[in-house]
């Protein structure tokens, strides 16, 4: 019994030590208008994670550069929780930051979501 705690415990470090919280990354912004506001936010953001030392950023360039493909569907892909768990898990991120920028009449509405 004590070594199948202890084998449990082990796996669970490595996980931990592959999946790290502080490891995080930002999702490309979903913006239902396609302005320049989306990318201004992202940088945004970054500079302030960067400076704050909040969590180890990772950069994702590569990650936007293939969800360009899904630009239509993009909204639907960053909420199906099999796509997150996958991104994180091939990028090994604890912590993925999701925003969506919604525009009404007089003003936007800014969803962000820290799914780790």
């Amino acid at each position: 019994m004590n070594k199948l705690i202890l084998l449990l415990l082990l796996s669970v470090s490595i996980y931990a030590k592959e999946h790290s919280m502080r490891r995080c990354m930002i999702l490309p912004i979903t913006d239902s208008a396609r302005s320049d506001l989306g990318a201004r936010l992202y940088e945004r953001v970054e500079t302030h994670i960067k400076e704050t030392g909040w969590c180890t950023y990772l950069p994702s360039a590569d990650l936007i550069d293939i969800f360009s493909r899904y630009r239509d569907r993009l909204r639907s892909y960053l909420q199906d929780p099999n796509v997150i768990k996958t991104v994180a898990d091939r990028l090994k991120t604890g912590t993925l930051i999701r925003i969506d920028l919604d525009y009404e009449v007089d003003k936007v509405i800014v969803k962000m979501d820290v799914v780790a």
